[in-house]
């Protein structure tokens, strides 16, 4: 079978980590005095998720949890000006206590906001959806009904539902695919995947599917059992959920997770305009790959390439084959695995996805426990080479215990929004958690103006440079017997030129546009020099 043999090389191409380096980024302390600032929303904060809104600000949403029990949702608006502002959207009765999941906004600063809602006599979630909130974070009424303005329910018709993710399915329509899973109405002994389409009006796209919304059965006998498990396996026992989704030319990805009934592992799938699985995509248009056998794993994040090339970012639980660290995979538009690659950590990592910075490719986003802030991980195109850890090195950090990272670039700002939650520490041990919010600019767009042009101990010069000539490295300290190279790399560190190591003088192309980039030595040990090309 294909994807057998395609597993095989997938394990074969997971590469040993290279130590981090410092992003290209830094913390703003003009932003707000010593760089951070707090949204007290009296309770345990649990970060959901961010997005722009607007040119003016960032939504964050918050479930907050409360010492005597329970949980509400809110959000927190934060201002350019680093102001922030807790907004209680959710207070009027959808019948039921509600979990918030994620958040997006729109081309109208509305907030679209996924969320599930408990029913009263167990956790069991039994109904989801979606509300919508206007401009100034109160649910929009010209969305849902009078009795209940901006709410838009999801319902598969099974009792336990669950949304897991919510995209901009369609950019210029502005429709919204929400994916997630509901358990099997007939007899509830498997996950099923699902996915329900919006439109920007709030109304059902009835042409996907018959009624907007897919139910998907990857028990059912037309697809394939890649790990031949039906035999000895009631196909009951066999599903699986989404927990995101993109838009393609042809329709959508949706990726997550595949249950054989021991564990998770891979599930990526596309399906057509009208919501049927594709078939010439994978098998019967389902892509699994066991890719940790015995530990569960899934795809917790998607991003759909220019060439079509899909890229994905792996999470698994603890032990198996892969080690703690960023996991990068990449398939083709057909759904055959390329290529895998991991950049391996000392200390347990958690994946947040993609950061799409605009550039070529996104980057990868996550932490190392103990962090005091989240690291960028940059690839290159066909993910040729190990992916490098990039830390974000904020020249002031509260002490205390950090964790729950989240980052978004906010186009407008030209910048990282960077949260997280911190127990502050205390002659009392620790205070109560909060989020803290932080700006990071790039140091693309803040150069001085009064670079060094002269030569200076132990750096490359001169620096700034002209394209088309040479860069000098005589005075640069490097090992003995060096072999290994020097490479050029993009703001994004995506590795652009290459020299062998033993050159005292390399010559920059003329090619090379205007801008800021990093010159990486043959060693590891060497740190990475800061290039400027005029």
């Amino acid at each position: 079978m294909r994807l057998h043999r395609i597993g095989l090389l997938l394990f074969s191409c997971v590469s040993l980590g290279v130590g981090a380096q410092i992003a290209p980024w830094t913390l703003d302390t003009n932003w707000v005095s010593d760089g951070w600032t707090s949204a007290d929303a009296a309770g345990w904060e649990d970060l959901r998720g961010m997005t722009p809104w607007g040119n003016d600000a960032v939504a964050a949403a918050v479930q907050v949890y409360a010492e005597e029990g329970g949980s509400h949702p809110l959000i927190v608006r934060i201002d350019g000006d680093a102001e922030t502002h807790v907004l209680l959207p959710f207070g009027q009765d959808i019948e039921r206590p509600i979990q918030i999941e994620t958040i997006q906004s729109d081309a109208s600063q509305r907030l679209w906001c996924a969320i599930n809602q408990l029913s009263h006599d167990s956790n069991l979630t039994s109904v989801g959806g979606v509300l919508v909130l206007d401009v100034d974070g109160a649910p929009d009424s010209t969305f849902g009904s009078d009795s209940l303005p901006g709410w838009l329910p999801i319902s598969f018709g099974s009792p336990f539902q669950e949304l897991h993710g919510l995209d901009k399915a369609d950019h210029e329509n502005g429709a919204w695919m929400a994916s997630g899973m509901v358990l099997d109405p007939c007899c509830f002994h498997r996950e099923m995947p699902t996915l329900a389409l919006l439109d920007s009006a709030g109304q059902w796209v009835e042409s996907f599917s018959e009624n907007g919304r897919i139910v998907v059965d990857v028990g059912a006998a037309e697809i394939v059992d890649t790990l031949g498990l039906r035999p000895v396996l009631n196909r009951h026992e066999i599903g699986g959920f989404y927990t995101t989704s993109a838009a393609t030319d042809g329709g959508w990805i949706a990726a997550g997770a595949y249950s054989n009934a021991s564990h998770y592992e891979v599930l990526v799938a596309k399906h057509l305009l009208d919501g049927s699985l594709d078939s010439s995509f994978g098998e019967a248009g389902l892509v699994h790959l066991n890719l940790n056998p015995g530990v569960n794993h899934w795809a917790q994040d998607v991003h759909i390439e220019n060439d079509g090339v899909i890229s994905l970012n792996i999470v698994s639980h603890a032990g198996g084959d892969l080690p703690n660290g960023w996991h990068a995979l990449t398939l083709d538009a057909a759904g055959t695995p390329n290529q895998s690659e991991t950049a391996e950590t000392a200390n347990t990592w958690t994946s947040i996805g993609f950061l799409n910075t605009m550039g070529d490719w996104p980057l990868g986003i996550g932490f190392e426990q103990g962090a005091l802030a989240p690291s960028l991980v940059s690839y290159s195109n066909a993910l040729a080479e190990t992916p490098h850890i990039l830390d974000l090195d904020p020249s002031f950090s509260p002490e205390g215990i950090w964790g729950g990272f989240q980052c978004i670039y906010h186009p407008a700002w030209n910048g990282l929004v960077v949260a997280g939650r911190l127990e502050e520490a205390s002659n009392e041990g620790l205070g109560g958690p909060q989020l803290l919010f932080s700006f990071w600019h790039d140091d693309a767009t803040h150069v001085s103006p009064e670079f060094p042009t002269h030569s200076n101990p132990g750096q490359p010069y001169p620096n700034p440079l002209l394209a088309g000539t040479c860069l000098q490295l005589d005075q640069v300290e490097a090992p003995l017997n060096q072999t290994g190279t020097w490479v050029l790399r993009s703001i994004n560190g995506s590795p652009l030129a290459r020299w062998p190591a033993h050159l005292k003088s390399i010559e920059i192309n003329s090619d090379f546009p205007s801008g800021i980039y990093m010159l990486e030595g043959p060693s590891q040990s060497m740190p990475a020099f800061r290039l400027i090309i005029e």
